[in-house]
Parts: structure tokens; C-alpha cells; sequence
């Protein structure tokens, strides 16, 4: 282990190394950047968000997923394939309708690195399991080849592992919560336990500290029974109907157990234990406090994504909401109201993909905010809509 352990340090560090040395240095790859940096005090309020151009050589596609893996290489899930990134150059993944062995359809939804270091991906057509010495990718359908039922369909929007290392599937159809049996190569529909038709459109999945792994859906908050692997309807109870709180689009766990929860009314904290339910956390006046993403950065705050409403944070100690929006006329305002991802990295930097790029919050050594945003040519491919943190704190 601690060979393993020395060895992905070095490869990190080399590729670090790597991407530093090649990003200010275009002369030595095929990609251009053109920037600008400002320091902001490192304080909640008023922030300044400088813009670094396109990356000349990158997809020109629509982004739907961004993870680095436990090596450094970033992944990108786009409409026209899988992207690697080494720091270097980009190796490309794409579907081909002669080999069986490409990616099942170019339209990537998500992308899932498990504990042992395995690459999952679902697609519109499919998941898809990537083998990291050929390059080549097996093909796994839960519907029948040609035969699509409205029950069971191929599309595969979220891939999730629990710490037992089952791998759960979200999909767009009436059975749409499946479990994948990685021995078995097989395919088991779950649902709501005691209302097997009920339809639950999966938004995302989350495993707490104890263990419990839940669904946020469209129709309120699952639970896992673990002993049938079927999942029991915790919200919303009947004290607490609401149409809006049934969207659930995200789900965090604070330090003291209580979950908070990203919903089309806006953001709630519920204690699982208690059932208490708090939610106003936004001034009014707010328009659209729809959140269609949330994280709690290292001090436990709430960042979170208004639903074509810029960017909310909630510090926890104050009791004070900052909202931060696209300005017409200041260039270093955020660089886009729709905001569809977030993620604090080990170093506590805050990334925010929107529909124009990328943006980033960086504490630096000098106790200041460093902010970027990046943005990526043509007319839809800056759109991001997933970041992730592996085991190891990294983007």
C-alpha cells in the first residue's frame, strides 16, 4: 500500500508538473490560453470573477460531466465522445459503428471512478465499463438489443457506487432505478418498497456517513432498505406536503447529520432523526430559489446554484445570505446565471461549471481569492453540468 501510495504521489506530481509547465507555455501543446488573474480579499461578499478565453483544440461539444480520477487525468463526458486530459494533450474516446469495442453512443450523461479505480460511463445508449490498458470499452444494455420497453430503456443518466460496492443506475424510464451486478453482468430493477409502480425520476444518489444510501427524485427523498434492496418514501411526510420540496436535486450531509437538501422551493436542512425541517434560509424577494446544484464547503457553509439565478452562499455562523449574478456591464462579475455544478477541491477551492465555462475560487497562500473562469469555444460546448471530488480530495 504504501508503495501504491508513493507511486500515485509521484505520477501526481508528475502530471502536475506537466499541466503547470504546458498551460503557461504554448509553444509546447496544442493548447492556447489566453488569461487574465485578480486577487480578491478571501471574505463572503462581493467577489471579482476574471474570464480566461477559449482553449484553442478542445471538444467543440456540449459537456455533461467533468471528474479527475486518482492518477490526475481529467475526464470530460461530452455529445461527441469521452475526452482524457493529461495535463498535456487529450486522448479521445468515440463511439464507432464498426467496432464493437468503442463507446456504445458518443452522448456521455455521466461518469462513475470506483474504489478500485474502475472507469463506468453511461450513455443515451447504455453503461459502458472502460478498460484502462486497451482503451477499449464493453457494452452493457439493460433493455434487450432492439427491443426498448417503456418499462426498461437504455438511456443512462447517473452511475453511483456505495461503500459495499453496488452500483446503482438511474434511467429515464418507468423502472428507472436499477442495480448493476458486476459478477453477474446483470441488470436489477428496484423500486419503492410496498409501491412497486410508483415512478421516481432519480435526480442523484447519496450514501451518509453511516452508511444509508438515499435518492433524491423528483417526487421527494428515498431510502435504502438494505435488506431488500428496495427503497422506502421518507419525503415528503404529510406534515410537510409541498409540491416544490418533492424536487430533490441534491443532497449534502452536514456535521452535525442533519442533510441538506437542494429542492425547487430552495434550500432545506432536515434531520433524519428529529424530521425537523428548516428552510428559510433565503431572503425574500429572491426570484426562482429553484437549486438545481449544492456543496457545503470545508467550514460547513451551503454554496449553492439558483436555477438560472446565479450563485447563492449561506455562512452557516452570520446567518447571511451572499448571492453573486451576471453583470452586463462588469466584466468580472459571474460569467453566467446558470450555474449547473459546483465543488470544493482539497485545497478548499470552489469550482462552478455554468452554461459559459468554468469558474474557480482559489484561496492562495497569500490569504486571497483567486477566481477564473474558463471558458471553452462554440456555442454550447461551455456548458458543464457535473464536477467531482475522488477519495483523495481532488477535482
Amino acid at each position: 500500500m504504501a508503495d501504491m501510495e508513493r507511486l500515485y504521489l509521484q505520477i501526481r506530481k508528475h502530471l502536475q508538473n506537466r499541466a503547470t509547465r504546458n498551460l503557461f507555455s504554448y509553444s509546447t501543446f496544442s493548447l492556447l490560453f489566453v488569461f487574465h488573474t485578480a486577487l480578491v480579499h478571501a471574505q463572503l461578499g462581493t467577489m471579482d470573477f476574471e474570464r480566461v478565453s477559449a482553449w484553442y483544440g478542445y471538444p467543440n461539444s456540449f459537456i455533461e460531466d467533468i471528474k479527475e480520477d486518482r492518477f490526475g487525468f481529467l475526464w470530460f463526458g461530452t455529445n461527441e465522445g469521452l475526452f482524457r486530459y493529461d495535463g498535456y494533450e487529450f486522448k479521445v474516446y468515440r463511439h464507432d459503428v464498426r467496432d464493437s469495442t468503442s463507446l456504445s453512443s458518443p452522448n456521455i450523461k455521466d461518469i462513475c471512478e470506483t474504489r478500485n479505480g474502475e472507469i463506468w460511463i453511461g450513455t443515451n445508449y447504455g453503461l459502458n465499463f472502460l478498460d484502462r490498458r486497451t482503451g477499449k470499452f464493453q457494452r452493457f444494455l439493460p433493455a434487450p438489443r432492439h427491443e426498448p420497453t417503456a418499462k426498461i430503456t437504455n438511456l443512462i443518466r447517473k452511475v453511483f457506487e456505495d461503500s459495499r460496492g453496488n452500483l446503482w443506475l438511474a434511467t429515464v424510464s418507468a423502472k428507472n432505478m436499477l442495480r448493476f451486478d458486476r459478477k453477474s453482468k446483470k441488470f436489477i430493477p428496484t423500486h419503492e418498497a410496498g409501491n412497486p409502480d410508483a415512478k421516481h425520476f432519480i435526480r442523484i444518489f447519496f450514501e451518509d456517513s453511516r452508511g444509508t444510501v438515499w435518492a433524491g427524485t423528483s417526487y421527494g427523498l428515498l431510502k435504502l432498505n438494505s435488506g431488500d434492496s428496495t427503497f422506502q418514501h421518507i419525503l415528503p411526510d404529510p406534515d410537510h406536503e409541498s409540491e416544490n420540496n418533492k424536487i430533490i436535486a441534491e443532497i449534502c450531509e452536514a456535521s452535525d447529520g442533519s442533510f441538506w437538501l437542494a429542492t425547487k422551493a430552495g434550500l432545506v436542512n432536515w434531520n433524519p432523526d428529529t424530521k425537523a425541517i428548516k428552510n428559510s434560509f433565503l431572503p425574500a424577494g429572491i426570484e426562482n430559489t429553484a437549486i438545481n446544484a449544492l456543496i457545503l464547503d470545508r467550514n460547513g457553509n451551503p454554496w449553492f446554484a439558483l436555477d438560472n439565478n446565479g450563485l447563492g452562499v449561506y455562512d452557516i455562523q452570520q446567518k447571511q445570505f451572499n448571492h453573486y449574478k451576471y453583470e452586463a456591464n462588469r466584466n468580472k462579475s459571474l460569467n453566467n446565471n446558470t450555474v449547473n455544478c459546483l465543488l470544493e477541491d482539497r485545497f478548499q477551492n470552489i469550482w462552478i461549471g455554468t452554461e459559459n465555462g468554468i469558474s474557480k475560487i482559489r484561496r492562495d497562500h497569500s490569504g486571497f481569492e483567486l477566481l477564473l473562469n474558463i471558458g471553452v469555444d462554440g456555442n454550447i460546448a461551455n456548458t458543464v453540468t457535473r464536477l467531482m471530488r475522488d477519495s483523495r480530495g481532488t477535482v
